[in-house]
């Protein structure tokens, strides 16, 4: 399902929210309080009707909350897409799909050209989602860190890679914290120790025998 076509769902279901965050493959869907189907297949006309799928639809009312509560807090972790910005980028991929027909008729390095230029248009209306208003870089590892220790401690190690998966776009290897021209590693593994240090002095999370967990409010 591209932008267009989830733009239009939206407006045919006003009271759907959309949410961004890079890396989800998952395809879940809930019913109700006790329906729930996990499934390989995209909510498509191909995947519905033409596609060999396969799944499992889920009735117990325990798990489907389960379910429910996890796709929730995930869901959280990204930026929503309002009905705008979806038509917005719609545009750029009915531009960026009119240019790469045009590329096998003309000159294929000046339409390349200006296909990654389009193509960086929309990675960077994206980019420019990942923000809520008054929300910082920090402020999103410091969520996505309470997201997974809620599933049980890890080390900061264990953490890094978890987080990567979560929000590559905002872990960067490319780039490097650098001071005085030295070199102290890569910038975003640098803002997960500060969101962890801001966490842990408000008291949210702790250290036990080296690994963070979710601090003991009792």
């Amino acid at each position: 399902m591209d932008s267009q076509e989830i733009a239009e769902f939206c407006r045919k279901v006003p009271t759907t929210t959309v949410r961004h965050l890079p890396g989800l493959h998952a395809k879940a869907y809930v019913a109700d309080d006790h329906t729930a189907i996990i499934t390989s297949g995209n909510l498509t006309v191909g995947s519905l009707y033409r596609n060999y799928e396969y799944g499992i639809k889920v009735n117990d009312p325990k798990i489907v909350q389960q379910i429910a509560s996890s796709l929730h807090d995930y869901g959280e972790l990204g930026a929503e897409v309002s009905l705008e910005e979806l038509d917005h980028l719609a545009e750029i991929a009915k531009s960026l799909k009119d240019k790469h027909s045009k590329a096998f008729d003309s000159a294929y390095a000046n339409a390349k050209n200006e296909f990654e230029k389009q193509l960086e248009t929309a990675r960077e209306s994206l980019r420019r989602l990942r923000g809520k208003p008054g929300e910082s870089a920090n402020s999103i590892f410091g969520n996505t860190i309470l997201y997974l220790l809620r599933r049980g401690p890890l080390a900061t190690h264990e953490m890094h890679p978890l987080i990567k998966d979560i929000q590559p776009d905002l872990c960067d290897d490319s780039i490097d914290r650098i001071i005085g021209g030295i070199r102290f590693g890569k910038r975003w593994k640098h803002s997960v120790r500060n969101a962890q240090q801001w966490l842990k002095r408000n008291r949210l999370i702790e250290v036990v025998d080296g690994k963070w967990r979710l601090a003991d409010t009792e």
